[in-house]
């Protein structure tokens, strides 16, 4: 990766080895990126491969662009299309993606966004996330923004609105709608408190799954309410407490969330987290879900640095951890050394046979960087 004049090129490929049955696979990304206009506008592509050892394709391309069209105001517009052998595509649009924004960048004052998604039920990017396919999605947020004056404790308040609407692409109909509007109040000192009341709408056709519960086909509006306090960044003691609470489809949920940072020394930070949530569901299931976090980050001098977490999920019963070293050797030379590792606390497999290992999977991730100046 590197930079020729105004224009940004990045070029990765990557081998694989078979494993575990699985065939090896090569993947390669090329991406660029052109400035115009002004200094804040660009447009790009993107392409993306995956072959597997039989030959199976998946190739992917997309544009995009951010244009500063005047003022704060800027339009942004992207397309990707995938091809894929698996895949029978029937036309651009249901193998594609759009997206358009066009918004107003303000920290102070009236600011706005409004955007446009489609994806279609053919899009399959195998290189990349896509959570979600067969949508259309309406949405856009709008808010303003006081900063107090010399003498007061607060710094700013701003007050805004965030709403989407997702709708099937076969007929239509809504989908899923999110109406939250929220007062964020800012101290002079760096602490933030958020207020937020969320507003959500589900319309499911089949039973499925979520937290360990089972929702059944209707269509539910759920209400909730959530508070959020962010310390300070500049104390020893930083990090955020939160919680909310109200409806969950035709039941209730509760939760609560905590995760302060620690400074040991001037090398060491400590930041654990821990998230509670109660699912209760009428005449049916309830469940207490436990997520528990712990960063340990350390940091020699401006080149040599260390960052570990361990994470335990009562959901999967399954703690895992990750190691990520770094080494900056100078501007745009990096070298990187990434452990990561699973294991499984409940072993008996339902009292099936085989037990299951200790160990759900590790992998040892080496990456350097260097960057070429022209």
């Amino acid at each position: 990766m590197g930079r020729a004049g105004g224009l940004d090129f990045g070029l990765l490929n990557m081998q694989t080895a078979p494993a575990v049955g699985r065939p090896g696979e090569n993947m390669g990304v090329l991406r660029l990126k052109q400035q115009v206009f002004n200094q804040n506008s660009s447009v790009g592509g993107i392409v993306t491969t995956r072959v597997d050892a039989y030959g199976k394709t998946n190739v992917a391309y997309g544009a995009d662009s951010e244009v500063r069209v005047f003022g704060d105001e800027y339009l942004t517009l992207r397309w990707a299309q995938s091809f894929d052998d698996d895949v029978v595509e029937r036309n651009p649009l249901d193998a594609g993606t759009f997206f358009a924004q066009f918004e107003r960048r303000r920290q102070e004052g009236f600011a706005y966004s409004a955007q446009y998604r489609r994806v279609g039920g053919d899009y399959l990017p195998r290189l990349g996330f896509q959570l979600r396919n067969e949508f259309t999605l309406f949405g856009g947020s709008a808010g303003y923004s006081w900063f107090m004056g010399a003498n007061s404790a607060l710094r700013a308040v701003t007050l805004s609105g965030d709403t989407q609407h997702y709708y099937r692409n076969v007929d239509l109909t809504p989908e899923s709608r999110v109406i939250a509007p929220q007062v964020m109040i800012g101290m002079k000192s760096g602490t933030f408190l958020m207020l937020t009341s969320r507003s959500s709408f589900e319309s499911i056709r089949d039973p499925f799954p979520i937290a360990g519960l089972t929702i059944d086909p209707g269509e539910y509006w759920f209400h909730e309410a959530d508070a959020s306090l962010r310390l300070a960044r500049g104390g020893l003691v930083r990090g955020e407490i939160g919680g909310s609470a109200g409806s969950f489809y035709d039941g209730r949920r509760v939760s609560l969330r905590l995760s302060p940072a620690l400074n040991l020394s001037r090398h060491f930070e400590l930041r654990p987290s821990y998230d509670i949530n109660r699912f209760e569901l009428p005449n049916r299931d309830f469940l207490t879900t436990h997520l528990a976090r712990l960063n340990l980050d350390f940091a020699l001098d401006t080149h040599l640095s260390l960052s570990t977490l361990a994470q335990y999920n009562s959901t999967t019963d399954q703690v895992s951890v990750n190691a990520r070293f770094r080494y900056h050797f100078r501007e745009g030379v990096d070298l990187w050394v990434v452990y990561n590792e699973g294991y499984f606390m409940d072993r008996t497999n339902g009292g099936v046979d085989p037990r299951l290992p200790f160990s759900s999977g590790r992998a040892l991730m080496v990456k350097y960087s260097h960057t070429f100046a022209f």
